[in-house]
């Protein structure tokens, strides 16, 4: 009797894939400022004590490359920015790049899309004309300034290709095929310049679904090394389509990370806790009433 062999399931656990992270490792997050941001792993990632990290984002981040430069375990940023938006600078980013105790490579959204361009292209630089004449490319050690063969003054931005990619997206099948329900950011552009692509889910779906409906897939399977099922995995950030950011939390976040406050206290709390796992976050930070008040008031 003949017939295809079953695909194998990529659905993982938080702790087996957390090893692909390696001390020193390129590490990239999806999402933008404070959406679909893989929060999760990153708390798992603190946890595991995995250090000496050179963090990429797509290109702006906030609470994931906060929280980890505030446990310390970051040597090099490359970042077009670090904000919470509306809520103020990424507090532990700043101080950092005031002290000199991280690399901080100076780059703009635009430098950070070229690298992974480049490295999406196969060429050794990926040429940009906006940077002409701008602080940012003449202090970025991954810009170039070069003449094009028809005379033009560019830039040529070198690649861009972490060692793994983490995402989060609100729907995914079990082979990889993810859903956004909302913006898709530059998730896709860091998943094929990446060496490995982590999906963290709030749902896990049928390839059924996926198929009744393949225009609504974001990010193709064959881009997807590993899915791990986190529900309100993005918490206190968003998950476009399913819950809003919790500004309460990021607020107390930033008052603990901030001049004066105490990092290692909410660390304690929400982090490292007696159990330390997404569900013992979760009832830390109000469990299911808080979190149906956030689902609750999406405005659609």
């Amino acid at each position: 009797m003949s017939g295809r062999a079953e695909r194998p399931s990529k659905v993982r656990e938080l702790e087996d894939v957390l090893a692909w992270v390696e001390p020193g490792s390129q590490l990239a997050f999806g999402g933008f400022l404070i959406h679909n941001k893989p929060s999760a792993f990153v708390r798992a990632l603190v946890r595991a004590g995995i250090g000496d990290l050179h963090l990429y984002s797509c290109p702006t981040a906030s609470y994931d490359v906060d929280l980890l430069i505030g446990a310390g375990l970051v040597a090099e940023t490359v970042l077009g920015n670090a904000s919470f938006d509306y809520l103020g600078p990424a507090p532990q980013y700043s101080a950092a790049v005031a002290a000199g105790s991280i690399d901080a490579v100076i780059a703009d959204e635009a430098i950070v899309a070229g690298g992974y361009m480049a490295t999406i292209e196969g060429i050794p630089y990926h040429p940009l004309e906006s940077e002409r004449g701008h602080d940012v490319a003449t202090s970025c050690r991954l810009v170039t300034p070069y003449r094009s063969h028809t005379g033009h003054d560019l830039v040529a931005v070198s690649p861009i290709a972490p060692d793994v990619a983490v995402l989060h997206v609100q729907q995914a099948d079990p082979y990889g095929n993810c859903r956004h329900l909302g913006s898709v950011w530059g998730d896709v552009m860091i998943a094929k310049a990446s060496r490995r692509v982590i999906v963290t889910t709030d749902e896990l779906i049928t390839e059924g679904e996926i198929r009744r409906s393949p225009r609504t897939t974001t990010l193709p399977a064959q881009l997807v090394d590993a899915v791990i099922v986190i529900p309100h995995g993005a918490h206190p950030c968003s998950s476009h389509g399913r819950y809003l950011h919790d500004e309460r939390h990021l607020r107390a976040y930033l008052e603990a990370a901030g001049a004066g406050g105490d990092l290692d206290a909410y660390l304690d709390r929400y982090v490292r806790a007696p159990g330390g796992s997404q569900a013992t976050y979760l009832e830390a930070v109000g469990g299911e009433e808080a979190l149906q008040l956030l689902e609750h008031r999406l405005p659609w």
